[in-house]
């Protein structure tokens, strides 16, 4: 099994046996943006005399929702950097001396496309998913 975020590094004879798990990226709100934390109130709307604030249940949904939203997102951003880590692991073991003595493994132009790439993305994608997890359990 193969995973990847970029359809264009399938070749073209196995694109139609592929199956897409993840149609659209979900969007993410920054934490500044994100639903209030619990203990800090909300300002009234302008022009609202009573301020039409949420009530408790109201907010306590929402924090759940935002919850599960983050909660999703954590592994959905874990699963991709598994799968990129995977995938720099059997280029790797393919050029390795230890692993492949003779070297007659040969690992195809697309794969080290996507070596360099995920070796690019890595840091980034770590540093997204530890954002990701301060959020959620800022919302904890």
């Amino acid at each position: 099994m193969h995973f990847t975020d970029d359809e264009t590094t399938i070749p073209a004879n196995y694109r139609k046996n592929t199956n897409r798990l993840i149609r659209e990226s979900p969007s993410v709100i920054s934490p500044e943006k994100a639903s209030p934390s619990p203990g800090r109130k909300q300002d009234p709307l302008p022009g609202s005399a009573s301020g039409g604030g949420l009530s408790a249940e109201e907010e306590a949904a929402q924090e759940a929702t935002r919850e599960e939203e983050l909660g999703s997102l954590v592994e959905q951003q874990k699963a991709k950097i598994a799968a990129k880590e995977e995938h720099i692991r059997a280029v790797d073991a393919k050029r390795s001396l230890a692993v492949n003595p003779l070297r007659n493994r040969v690992v195809d132009q697309a794969d080290m496309d996507l070596y360099a790439k995920y070796k690019e993305e890595l840091p980034e994608d770590k540093e997204r998913l530890r954002e990701l997890e301060s959020s959620l359990e800022s919302v904890k």
